[in-house]
């Protein structure tokens, strides 16, 4: 610390003059202001040698002696002075403790600069966690540095015993008889290693199998032999296998007797047949008695046995003569009728095997149809039966994409072709292709929208990342509540702002830096997604850039505002710069060597088939293969399984489902509906 009153100081430190005149022979100049205050009396301390002429001056050899010298001048000259610094150290030393007997904690203690004349310093013993008398001897006492020495050492006896007990640390403290003077290292630390046997527990797995026949066998390892007995408690407990459904619960105390150094644990599995991820619990060690625990808790793995095989599926025919069909669907009516949507504009009527001659809705004369464009899907809300209107999504003759809604004629089997209402309009001005195209119905009552990114390789107007855009989204709208003019803002919308649910008119707020409809983000051309009729979760078959095929999932609690990736990643891959935090990632994928262009499809939920119940079913529409996608655990688990279950030779343009959850595919190229079954 500074000394301030270095009068008092030299008159009452007898020691600091004394370690002045020690190493006067190294001084070779001392001066003094003639302004300075200071009586002979005080000043003759500190000689011979000093007079009081000239300017204050000081130099040395010895880095030491510089520094006392240095701070006597700087309080002659009437300043304050940092504290002097010895060049002495004390290292720290580490032992194990043993069982019995004494042994010896070397600490030395080292001068790093020669000296000429002898140094003293002193020495105590400071309990830390160790206690002296029961783990240490304490000592102290003085060390003397002859002339030129530099090494010293000082010896502490360290007590061994068999007490359970960590590891514990004391001190040894240094200090100098020179007034104002600090040391370079004044403590070193002592450290009694404890060398008591320690427990730890072992990680396992096995094999689930069907039955219950099996256990998980645990090694609890004592580290070294002890010649007292040891007990130590154990109990398992959950991760993600369930007590009494996967594995059954134990407990129990173990016991090492003198000399044992290994115990097991054993715990049943319950084996089944259920394909299911891997699951995991542990077996906790506690209450050890003469023993210190190192690992506490052993880790169970109960590897599922049962390899997903998806049964085998056949595409029975139904129905052909359709023109390029893009879309089935059904009323939810009762009527048992399915709709088919044909990319020039018409919707047709299957009714009983049988195709009615008369189109359902004819808008070809305002639709832009060829390559990606056209009419593009139907839905119809809830209630229909009672409302007598739906909703089509199709690409106008600008090349814009338009959300519509028709009314019934009297005939519950023709629309009103010529009275469309447009709902929304999303402008598509650069490029003809990834418009998206489906619309649904949630659970919720709202009307679920597929838009694409609008086009061009690589997002080039980074459409699917922009919330000021709704290309490249699922958006979420209002179209049913009393009142709505076109539609409204939900008001639990990701990113809806105060008051947007009022709006019935396009929500085009410039003072809104997002736009209130995205529901999800991220997607680059969501042909074709649905909702399981069951779980109310959502699947998004997304079609790729030149790398992966990709299937996304929402589950029904989600609150919304996810985003899928695209353009930062294509699939799980990264397909340009960008920050991935919170990106969601697709539950199944597929490279381009397994197909190019993915169509979503349906959970099924039918009932003729139950061997397919819960199977998502997608497929490519450049191969006409199918695949059969299921979650492998359930619960808020989220392993997924994927498996190729048909080749087929078809152009699989979109799948439909009927109100009694049976699926269909539609073949493109030659205009053919089929059903799904085994």
């Amino acid at each position: 610390m500074p000394i301030t009153d270095f009068k008092s100081l030299a008159i009452a430190a007898d020691s600091f003059g004394a370690y002045f005149q020690r190493f006067s022979d190294r001084v070779s100049t001392l001066h003094f202001n003639d302004s300075d205050a200071f009586n002979a009396e005080t000043l003759n301390r500190f000689s011979p040698g000093m007079n009081r002429s000239g300017s204050a001056l000081v130099s040395s050899t010895n880095p030491w002696l510089k520094s006392v010298h240095d701070g006597l001048l700087n309080v002659l000259n009437g300043n304050s002075v940092q504290a002097a610094t010895v060049p002495l150290s004390i290292n720290n030393v580490s032992l194990t403790e043993g069982d019995s007997g004494t042994s010896s904690a070397v600490f030395t203690v080292a001068l790093a600069v020669p000296q000429t004349q002898p140094l003293t310093v002193n020495y105590a013993i400071a309990d830390g966690t160790a206690i002296a008398g029961s783990d240490y001897t304490a000592t102290s006492g003085v060390l003397t540095f002859a002339a030129n020495e530099t090494r010293k050492t000082i010896t502490v006896a360290i007590a061994g015993d068999t007490l359970i007990e960590p590891d514990e640390t004391f001190s040894v403290n240094l200090s100098v008889p020179m007034d104002g003077a600090v040391l370079q290292v004044a403590q070193g630390t002592g450290t009694i290693l404890s060398d008591d046997p320690t427990l730890l527990v072992n990680d396992v797995a096995i094999s689930e199998g069907n039955n219950g026949a099996s256990s998980l066998v645990f090694t609890v390892n004592l580290s070294s032999a002890s010649t007292q007995s040891v007990t130590v408690d154990y109990a398992t407990a959950n991760d993600t296998a369930t007590a009494g459904e996967d594995y059954t619960a134990t407990n129990g105390t173990l016991t090492f007797n003198p000399g044992e150094t290994s115990q097991t644990i054993s715990v049943p599995i319950l084996g089944d047949t259920i394909v299911e991820n891997n699951e995991t619990f542990v077996v906790n060690l506690s209450n050890a008695v003469n023993a210190a625990i190192a690992d506490n808790q052993g880790i169970g793995t109960i590897q599922n046995d049962e390899p997903i095989t998806l049964p085998p599926i056949v595409l029975t025919p139904q129905v052909s003569g359709f023109s390029s069909p893009v879309h089935i669907a059904n009323a939810g009516d009762g009527s048992n009728r399915l709709f088919v949507v044909e990319q020039a504009g018409r919707i047709r009527i299957i009714q009983d095997g049988i195709v009615l001659p008369t189109p359902f809705l004819d808008i070809t004369n305002i639709v832009r149809s060829g390559g990606e464009e056209g009419l593009l899907s139907v839905a119809f809300p809830p209630d229909y039966v009672s409302k007598r209107y739906f909703y089509v999504y199709y690409t106008d003759q600008n090349g814009d994409n338009v959300v519509a809604c028709y009314q019934l004629t009297a005939d519950d089997n023709v629309a009103e072709s010529s009275a469309g209402q447009i709902i929304l309009t999303m402008p598509h001005p650069t490029f003809s292709n990834h418009n998206g195209g489906q619309l649904a119905f949630g659970a919720d009552g709202y009307l679920y929208i597929g838009s694409g990114d609008g086009g061009g390789g690589g997002d080039p107007d980074n459409n699917a990342q922009n919330l000021n855009s709704l290309l490249g989204k699922i958006l979420r709208i209002d179209t049913e509540s009393p009142g709505t003019i076109t539609y409204r803002i939900p008001s639990s919308n990701p990113f809806s702002e105060p008051g947007d649910s009022d709006r019935t008119t396009h929500p085009d707020d410039p003072t809104d830096s997002d736009r209130d409809e995205i529901w999800a983000l991220g997607l680059r051309n969501p042909w074709r997604f649905s909702f399981d009729r069951q779980t109310g979760d959502l699947y998004i078959g997304d079609v790729g850039q030149g790398a992966r095929e990709e299937v996304d999932f929402q589950p029904a609690a989600s609150l919304g505002g996810e985003n899928y990736g695209w353009k930062i990643m294509e699939g799980s891959v990264q397909f340009s710069s960008g920050d991935t935090t919170g990106l969601v990632l697709p539950v199944a994928e597929y490279d381009h060597s397994q197909g190019r262009s993915i169509t979503g499809g349906f959970v099924y939920r039918g009932t003729e088939e139950p061997t397919l119940q819960g199977i998502y079913f997608y497929a490519d529409f450049t191969n006409g293969r199918i695949w059969g996608l299921q979650q492998t655990q359930f619960g808020n688990q989220s392993g997924w399984k994927s498996q190729l279950i048909l080749d087929s030779p078809y152009g699989i343009s979109s799948f439909g489902q009927d109100q009694a959850g049976n699926l269909y595919v539609a073949d493109y190229s030659a205009g053919d509906i089929y059903k799904i079954t085994t």
